[in-house]
């Protein structure tokens, strides 16, 4: 692995869910409470941001081409070339995000195409928050409650086993997942993050199966083998607030790392004054692709 570069120097407030587009080469990702949504052509080098007007916690890529959002409300399909932003009706969602605290957090599409995407309180970290799957249909199910702050997501190749953070418990569940009907159980710890490691945010997963980790307040992204919890390798990035990653370029050996700004210090920024951009460094393994939203 090489060393972690300054890939776009943005300074995002919150930098979040990163997604590469294998067919236009460009990487996405958010400044969520921003409403942001940023993407950075890698052949060209040219970096642009369009406003969603509202904040966005994750996003995904259509098969029917645009954008799929887990809004501040709710869900929202988005056409990025005209900004023109379409709400999903999804009631139970609407229900639970009335309060001004709550949003949509980090969210991902499954092997089969349909979107989860957790919630957050922005007031408190004791519970109360969801996960939340969007099917192809559109309809919405709620597939585990009791949620302190849901984040980072990512499935076994063998399509298997779901794997999920909720942040404030430093932890890494497994789950039983079926690829069919897209129901989870059997839920288990498959990597507890020690103390002084910072906190698990986002992550991506490896043809090999092994988690790598942005570590809020670690300044590092982290891989992590959920057979065993054992920690890797680990990368470190001239920024505190690590909050996610993903695997990209051609061959997906690239991995692209968002960062944060909110709640550091000004001392805490004038030693980190790129905290906020992306990130990227050369890998010596390989990502596996994302999915798709939709049949």
């Amino acid at each position: 692995m090489s060393n972690v570069e300054l890939c776009v120097d943005c300074r995002s407030q919150l930098g979040e869910g990163p997604v590469w587009d294998a067919g236009s080469g460009v990487l996405y990702w958010l400044d969520i409470e921003a409403g942001l949504i940023h993407y950075h052509n890698t052949a060209t080098r040219t970096h642009n941001s369009v406003c969603a007007g509202l904040p966005v916690g994750a996003l995904c890529l259509r098969k029917s081409g645009g954008l799929l959002l887990a809004t501040g409300d709710g869900f929202a399909e988005f056409d990025i070339a005209g900004g023109e932003l379409k709400k999903i009706a999804a009631p139970e969602v609407e229900r639970e995000l009335e309060s001004k605290d709550k949003r949509f957090n980090d969210g991902k599409c499954d092997p089969a195409g349909r979107f989860w995407a957790g919630t957050l309180d922005r007031a408190s970290a004791q519970g109360g928050c969801a996960l939340y799957r969007l099917d192809t249909d559109y309809s919405v199910r709620k597939i585990l409650p009791d949620v302190r702050l849901a984040n980072g997501l990512a499935w076994s190749a063998d399509r298997r086993t779901l794997y999920f953070i909720d942040t404030p418990a430093r932890s890494i569940f497994a789950f039983d997942y079926d690829d069919a009907s897209g129901e989870i159980g059997n839920r288990r710890v498959a990597v507890e993050v020690p103390e002084g490691m910072g906190l698990p945010d986002g992550m991506a997963i490896d043809t090999e199966g092994r988690l790598w980790v942005g570590h809020w307040g670690g300044g590092a992204v982290c891989c992590w083998n959920p057979q065993s919890g054992e920690l890797m390798a680990q990368l470190a990035v001239p920024a505190s607030h690590v909050s996610s990653c993903a695997f990209g370029g051609p061959a997906l050996d690239r991995l692209f790392i968002t960062t944060a700004r909110q709640g550091l210090s000004q001392s805490q920024l004038a030693r980190e004054p790129h905290a906020g951009s992306l990130f990227t460094a050369q890998m010596d393994v390989r990502g596996a692709a994302v999915p798709r939203f939709g049949r």
